[in-house]
């Protein structure tokens, strides 16, 4: 596989534009704190700005006459929303966004200053926009008074500097003069009724697959589940309850060990089980969780890695995850971390499929060998083959194996 190429300090540049919804109250208990943090990057090239920013206004100028575009304008009024979202699917710009499950955090944590709670995570999001090697201008919505802003842009600039191949910017706008910061809070705002359970209605899952359409990339903090999946699973039985934990903790422990990694097929594997752990703990309701194999390879994809195909996805990337003893359980459905045992059941049944036929034709083969040869050569007597000679003598034709055994000749005929 070729190597990215790095061009130092290049010409073109890449605008993010940054808006986030709910407040920094930790204590969701009381009134009128959030249960989620939503912080979303609105990413366009430098080139499409201007244009880009004419069509975000004509859509402006259409539902919100002289007004800015905001989420909390739009509300609980579903079916406006959906029209807005709407008219912004073929406009061409991406997003990322950063979700946070305030009610998991410990109150008594440091998060619960205003302050380190911004920088925390606005820097867990600056961190995924940085390295893709691009130079990058970070214009974010106001935050606090100018003293707040002023230290924040400081510590940005002391902490932020993401490498030496590639320059950025950093500075603050109004959203009333910055159409593409409205953007953001539209966004950020239609976020809380996909992931917030409070909010959650027969919408959601439209407006999944509208906001799907621009999206490069979405993750959580933190991942891991809720209290109450915990115990649910853990009542399911002893061994249950420890299939979830233990394979959610393998997980973990893997992007722990290796985010920070310099290694391009390890940066692989954690971004690909960054996107697993999301969907398992912050999409658990949904009726689909697992990923399709071109959905992940084009995950890879904008995330500004190389294209890879599906055979080198599964040797590189898939391969290595299940030989730290992650458990992906897979099916023509796609790929999700097993936490069931419906779901290593799923995994087994895949690999059986696939080994079966394979011990099958092995069979044949060597069967086919020892017939002509009078028994002589027995191509699976050299002794790097010892093992599969163990496995070959002791696999049995089963009803599936002669059913596949007549579709074989079949073809044949």
């Amino acid at each position: 596989m070729k190597k990215r190429e790095i061009k130092i300090y290049q010409d073109s540049w890449i605008n993010v534009f940054v808006d986030e919804t709910g407040n920094t109250d930790i204590d969701t208990s009381k009134r009128g704190a959030t249960n989620y943090f939503i912080c979303v990057a609105i990413i366009v090239e430098d080139k499409k700005t201007d244009r880009i920013r004419k069509e975000i206004e004509s859509v402006k100028n259409k539902y919100f006459k002289n007004g800015e575009i905001k989420s909390s304008k739009i509300g609980s009024n579903h079916k406006r929303r959906l029209r807005i979202l709407k008219e912004f699917e073929n406009v061409n710009f991406k997003y990322f966004a950063f979700v946070v499950n305030k009610t998991r955090i410990k109150k008594d944590s440091g998060l619960q200053y205003k302050s380190t709670f911004y920088k925390f995570f606005n820097r867990l999001l600056y961190n995924h926009l940085i390295l893709s090697g691009n130079n990058i201008n970070i214009v974010a919505d106001n935050i606090g008074g100018k003293s707040f802003m002023f230290g924040f842009e400081n510590y940005l600039k002391e902490r932020g500097k993401p490498n030496l191949f590639s320059r950025w910017s950093h500075s603050f706008s109004d959203s009333k003069d910055e159409p593409f910061i409205q953007l953001a809070d539209l966004i950020a705002g239609t976020l809380t009724y996909i992931y917030d359970s409070n909010k959650k209605s027969k919408y959601s899952k439209k407006y999944s697959e509208i906001l799907k359409t621009n999206q490069i990339g979405i993750t959580g903090w933190p991942l891991l589940p809720e209290d109450r999946t915990l115990k649910k699973n853990l009542k399911k039985g002893k061994a249950e309850g420890h299939i979830f934990l233990s394979n959610l903790k393998r997980a973990l422990n893997f992007i722990s060990e290796y985010e920070k990694s310099e290694d391009e097929y390890k940066k692989m594997q954690v971004t690909i089980l960054l996107k697993l752990l999301f969907k398992k703990i912050y999409e658990q309701n949904s009726n689909m969780q697992n990923i399709y194999i071109k959905d992940l390879i084009n995950h890879l994809k904008s995330q500004n890695f190389p294209e890879l195909s599906p055979q080198l996805f599964h040797s590189k990337v898939i391969g290595p995850i299940r030989n730290e003893s992650i458990i992906l359980s897979g099916s023509n459905k796609g790929i999700k971390l097993a936490t069931t045992l419906e779901d290593i059941n799923e995994y087994i049944s895949l690999d059986k499929s696939i080994i079966e036929p394979m011990f099958y034709r092995l069979k044949k083969a060597r069967q086919a060998i020892k017939i002509s040869t009078n028994g002589e050569i027995d191509i699976l007597d050299s002794s790097e083959f010892q093992i599969l000679k163990k496995l070959a003598d002791t696999f049995n034709e089963t009803e599936k194996e002669k059913l596949f055994k007549v579709k074989e000749e079949i073809k044949i005929v």
